[in-house]
């Protein structure tokens, strides 16, 4: 009875943690690519466009100096990860039982 209730949140937990990595992570990481780059007045505009629009966040580890924001978007990057890897897990699941 506990085991299937376990499982059962278990579960839950994958179908939620897909639903976030591919909806929320994206808007996410974007929107905050799109704030830097209307409030960083530092640095020239092509840096703010490569942070805009290169793939992958490469922009951000290239063209960003070491301060908040960085750290904020790598810890964002991690958290993102691990729901993306719940979510394969659910993938995994799906493939066995069927």
């Amino acid at each position: 009875m506990l085991e299937t209730i376990v499982f059962d949140i278990f579960i839950k937990i994958m179908i939620y943690s897909s639903w976030i990595g591919v909806f929320l992570a994206p808007t996410t990481l974007l929107g905050l690519r799109i704030f830097h780059f209307f409030t960083d007045k530092t640095s020239v505009l092509k840096a703010r466009l490569l942070t805009l629009f290169l793939p992958f966040s490469i922009g951000v580890e290239l063209y960003v100096p070491n301060g908040r924001f960085k750290k904020v978007y790598r810890i964002l990057l991690v958290v993102f990860f691990v729901f993306l890897l719940l979510s394969s897990f659910f993938s995994f699941y799906m493939l066995k039982t069927n």
